[in-house]
């Protein structure tokens, strides 16, 4: 077996040493790249910096509209009261429609859809209020209940503009679905429009059921006196 030759000391001295060959070649790449790791450092900083920007901003938005919704909110309640001036309805509206144009960033804004919408229909501005609703209806796809009440809101709109079949067509769907919250508001809302549309029949059908299946419900007088007063 051959002899391993013995490496003498004074050949490793001669020899590299790796880390400061590695040392070496980093501070000679980093001086050649000197403008452009510059750049680099800036375009990190100013991405940073307009995060914490955005970030506070975001933080001051939130802020200013929460208190612009509490407003309008205050201003809703006050037209809630039975000696309120119907003029209350219009500053309402006019409020909520703040939140939703100049804070449309904030957590609030979406919020103020059906506000604004419920103020357009108690002013009897019934287009309005369906364009508002539905608006609002696109921003809560994936929130059922939220969809459910809208559905009803935009029906009552449709059965104020006296459009009983476009009512009817956002009721029934919601009326028959068992896992449906609001279901009992929305079989009695279908029977008063069918029997505002003269369909006397149909109205009927849906009280009997009403009856059948919700004998604890504290609409269940009202649905048995409709009931007893529909003209076949």
């Amino acid at each position: 077996m051959a002899k391993k030759k013995k490496i003498k000391r004074k050949e490793l001295l001669k020899e590299p040493d790796e880390f400061l060959t590695f040392s070496s070649r980093l501070f000679s790449w980093v001086t050649t790249h000197q403008r452009q790791l510059a750049y680099a450092g800036v375009v990190v900083v100013g991405l940073f910096a307009l995060y914490i920007g955005g970030y506070l901003y975001y933080r001051h938005i939130n802020k200013v509209a929460q208190s612009k919704y509490n407003d309008a909110y205050q201003a809703l309640a006050a037209g809630m009261k039975p000696d309120a001036n119907p003029k209350t309805w219009e500053k309402t509206e006019k409020l909520f429609m703040q939140v939703i144009t100049k804070y449309s960033l904030s957590r609030v804004s979406r919020l103020a859809f059906p506000q604004a919408a419920y103020a357009a229909y108690r002013k009897g501005h019934y287009g309005e209020a369906i364009k508002l609703y539905k608006r609002f209806l696109s921003k809560v796809s994936n929130e059922t209940n939220y969809q459910i009440l809208t559905q009803m809101a935009l029906a009552s709109c449709y059965e104020e503009k006296k459009d009983y079949a476009r009512a009817v067509q956002l009721l029934e769907p919601i009326s028959q679905e068992k896992a449906n919250p609001f279901r009992e508001f929305a079989m009695m809302s279908l029977a008063r429009v069918y029997r505002l549309a003269k369909k006397d029949k149909e109205s009927k059908r849906i009280l009997k059921q009403f009856t059948e299946e919700f004998p604890d419900s504290p609409f269940l007088p009202m649905a048995k006196a409709l009931l007893g007063a529909t003209r076949l």
